[in-house]
């Protein structure tokens, strides 16, 4: 199935799941969305008070959207929905002998996972902090992974499903400043990426370039204070602040990463 067609697919599902919420006035929940899914999810123009968007943390990448029925029935059950009824489980990783363990990567879970058979969208997160991994994933795989992931790389492993509210995972920042010569989007991704504004006007038009989760592919786009940068293969970034202009007329900006 080629780009365009997985596409559609996906826009049909996510318009399906919507479609039951508001019919059979039932909460509705998609798998797991990475930044594509979440940007053919916003085209939709679903009003923001009809759904919720939870990956596990408050900045979690990959997301479940939970369809409600009417925009009344939000505020009565956010709490409820986030942390009792997102269909949504953490399982903790950890190495059965830490003396012996190898350093693992995001790749080396992942790869792991996927040799198991299990999709990619049954799977959220993979935060891999010093001695442990959490993992988000569909609660009705969570048994499957504790019962039969033993060992990624040479390292034997032990999973634990762990509540939720357990993760207490901020992510850490890189901060940077530098001097551009205008607001656009392209002047910032070329400066902050080290790239040529060919190169990045190239990634811009391979639609590469998420900015709070949408496809930009526009260089004029005005990046403002807050925006989420999303650089398919190099990183996540937030543009900060403006902070005045240089003698020369170039504008001060700061910027920073998410390591």
């Amino acid at each position: 199935m080629n780009q365009q067609k997985e596409d559609l697919f996906m826009l049909r599902h996510l318009e399906d799941l919507r479609d039951m919420a508001t019919h059979r006035y039932m909460v509705t929940y998609s798998d797991f969305l990475n930044l594509n899914d979440k940007n053919l999810f916003l085209q939709l123009g679903i009003p923001e008070d009809s759904y919720i968007a939870f990956g596990g943390y408050e900045f979690a990448e990959r997301q479940v959207i939970a369809f409600l029925p009417d925009a009344l029935f939000y505020e009565q059950v956010e709490d409820a929905i986030v942390y009792d009824s997102f269909p949504i489980a953490t399982v903790r990783i950890t190495p059965k002998h830490p003396k012996f363990a190898e350093s693992l990567s995001h790749r080396d879970v992942l790869g792991a996972l996927m040799n198991q058979g299990i999709q990619r969208n049954l799977l959220g997160d993979i935060i891999v902090r010093e001695g442990e991994v959490i993992l988000f994933c569909k609660d009705s795989i969570a048994e499957f992974l504790v019962e039969q992931m033993t060992r990624i790389r040479h390292t034997d492993i032990r999973c634990q499903c762990i509540p939720l509210q357990e993760v207490n995972y901020q992510p850490k920042f890189r901060v940077a400043s530098a001097q551009i010569a205008s607001n656009r989007l392209d002047a910032f991704l070329a400066e902050a990426c080290r790239l040529s504004r060919q190169k990045a006007s190239d990634l811009l038009h391979g639609e590469k370039i998420y900015v709070n989760q949408r496809i930009e592919t526009r260089g004029t786009y005005t990046i403002k204070p807050k925006d989420v940068i999303s650089i398919r293969g190099i990183g996540k970034l937030q543009f900060l602040s403006e902070d005045g202009a240089t003698k020369k007329g170039k504008i001060k900006i700061t910027y920073q990463w998410y390591d």
